[in-house]
């Protein structure tokens, strides 16, 4: 069975806290956190990057896709409802546009930041 973690990003104090079990997280998020309306809760992906750190929901990374050759992406991890699955959404200038691939389908996945704390990672990208 997989491993059920939580992070949350208060963004009143801009600071990130967790991991949390569901258990944790629901006896202790009212209280823990000046204001609970600026929390947002990040889940655990169940996977780790090739640095073994644990990938959460809204981690910026490095990947490549090897249908595509040996060059690096910069892409953000998000849940997709339409896939059913963990996904790395990237923004390419060539073929231009977004662009989103399956986690199992991409290698070498190496957290680089998060879309919280490090946002300038993808907005020299686009």
């Amino acid at each position: 069975m997989r491993e059920t973690k939580l992070k949350v990003w208060d963004s009143t104090l801009e600071e990130m806290v967790g991991p949390f079990t569901l258990f944790e997280i629901s006896c202790r998020l009212e209280g823990l956190f000046n204001n609970e309306d600026s929390c947002i809760i990040i889940q655990y992906t169940g996977r780790k990057d090739c640095g073994n750190k644990e990938i959460y929901d809204g981690d910026i990374v490095n990947f490549k896709f090897p249908k595509h050759g040996p060059q690096y992406y910069i892409g953000v991890i998000r849940w997709s409802d339409d896939y059913l699955c963990w996904i790395v959404s990237a923004y390419y200038k060539y073929p231009k546009g977004m662009h989103s691939y399956r986690v199992y389908e991409v290698t070498n996945l190496e957290i680089i930041g998060n879309i919280f704390q490090n946002k300038g990672l993808i907005e020299k990208e686009v």
